[in-house]
């Protein structure tokens, strides 16, 4: 199970999740979509010791007002006022796809494990098969390598 986290970086919902359908802690019955907090405290009590956690939204420092989870700026980040921890908290707008996370939110890093990288990202039971170019997309590439191979070439498109 743990081989399924390693190099993954999860909001505390998400592991939460995660650790609830592979039946390491389990659900209560007073949970109806916020983790209750025997729930959250089963998971801290797992997660302190695998992972590595960090704030969503760096407040201080020379990269203030930073998405942990995606790295943007703070054109991204706007303030709000959060109903869950009562403060203004900060969330990230080009997260929003992935899921809304404030700033009061926790992410957990899971870090890769020694000697074990690459069975992680090779999978021999998976087999890939991309699409071919077709004949006139294989001809427009080797028009476009052609291009740019050579640098004083001009040339204008009409469509």
């Amino acid at each position: 199970m743990l081989k399924l986290l390693q190099g993954r970086i999860l909001l505390e919902e998400e592991l939460l999740s995660f650790l609830v359908v592979h039946k390491v802690i389990e659900m209560d019955e007073d949970y109806h979509g916020e983790p209750t907090a025997k729930m959250r405290s089963q998971c801290l009590q797992w997660i302190t010791r695998l992972a590595n956690d960090y704030p969503v939204i760096l407040k201080k420092g020379i990269e203030k007002d930073q998405c942990n989870r995606c790295g943007a700026g703070k054109q991204y980040i706007h303030w709000v006022s959060c109903a869950r921890c009562k403060q203004q908290c900060g969330y990230c707008e080009r997260c929003l796809l992935m899921g809304k996370c404030r700033s009061c939110t926790r992410l957990y890093l899971f870090p890769l494990i020694e000697g074990d990288s690459s069975s992680f990202y090779t999978n021999s039971t998976t087999n890939i098969h991309l699409p071919t170019l077709t004949k006139f997309q294989n001809d427009a590439l080797e028009k476009l390598i052609e291009f740019y191979q050579v640098p004083d070439k001009t040339q204008l498109t009409f469509l």
